[in-house]
């Protein structure tokens, strides 16, 4: 049997869209330059020289605190778990 197209479609909306309604914005970080007094309020930082001084915060001014996650993380199966080969024996062949 043949698998069109629009199956294969559908079944990956079937999947992905639930995912995608707990897609939300990544966080704000109040950045401060290493060299300097400055502060930037950014999503990722801004370079070598800034550290991350506070967040995470909601908005782009770095006012609204983001409250904890209502959705944690789930652990990740690491892939060579998943995929794991198992080692040959050791022959008696010598080559």
């Amino acid at each position: 049997m043949r698998t069109s197209q629009l199956d294969i479609g559908l079944l990956l909306s079937v999947f992905l869209v639930p995912a995608l309604a707990l897609a939300e914005p990544a966080a704000f970080y109040l950045w401060k330059s290493k060299t300097s007094t400055a502060q930037v309020c950014a999503q990722t930082s801004p370079g070598a020289f800034w550290d991350k001084a506070n967040g995470p915060f909601k908005d782009a001014h770095c006012e609204k605190i983001k409250p904890n996650d209502p959705y944690p993380q789930i652990p990740q199966i690491p892939l060579n778990l998943l995929f794991a080969h198992p080692k040959p024996k050791n022959s008696d062949k010598s080559f």
